[in-house]
């Protein structure tokens, strides 16, 4: 069987907005192992180059485990859309993210959109044609420049402090959103 596997990066400042249209509880979203896996193994390789943990955020997994249901449901490869986009949700727009990046702002409101999560935020997404694997998505975001800086605070990134980070995965996809703003909710070990 013929294994691809890439990556789409996509820096996504979110607008600090003062609307708050649904409130998060920590038990509305828990982590399944393979995400707490990537979230453990995220915070390893930081910690073997002398960088701080990330605290965990409710908020940012929720939004990256709902963009990867979307994802997964309703995306098809194609050289208009890329993979920062997304279908019509209930609480979301419709947005076709293109690699110009001239629709970025129906991106930057998602987390916003989906769990009040109101500050910039900045999401690298992975895809695999069979089912991810938590250390094969963090090995390719780490040969990748731009994914690479993100996750290590290097180049533009050396003077941000990622304050929290969410993770989802899947079936083929993963993302990490990294964000500048607390979260005072907590993404839990999922019971099954």
């Amino acid at each position: 069987m013929l294994k691809h596997s890439f990556v789409f990066t996509i820096l996504v400042p979110l607008l600090s907005i003062a609307i708050i249209n649904s409130h998060i509880k920590a038990q509305e979203v828990c982590l399944s192992e393979d995400e707490l896996d990537l979230y453990e193994e995220l915070m390893e390789y930081r910690n073997s180059l002398g960088l701080s943990d990330i605290p965990l955020s409710a908020k940012l997994t929720k939004t990256a485990q709902v963009h990867m249901q979307d994802l997964l449901d309703n995306y098809e490869m194609d050289e208009k859309c890329n993979p920062h986009s997304w279908s019509a949700g209930e609480s979301w727009e419709a947005c076709c993210y293109t690699s110009d990046h001239k629709n970025a702002e129906c991106m930057w409101l998602k987390p916003l959109e989906i769990a009040d999560y109101n500050a910039h935020g900045y999401e690298i997404v992975y895809f695999h044609s069979l089912a991810v694997i938590p250390t094969s998505a963090l090995e390719s975001w780490k040969k990748s420049p731009g994914h690479h800086h993100v996750m290590i605070n290097k180049k533009i990134w050396e003077k941000v402090e990622w304050k929290a980070v969410g993770l989802g995965i899947r079936g083929n996809w993963a993302a990490i959103w990294f964000g500048e703003k607390e979260d005072e909710t907590v993404a839990t070990l999922c019971d099954d």
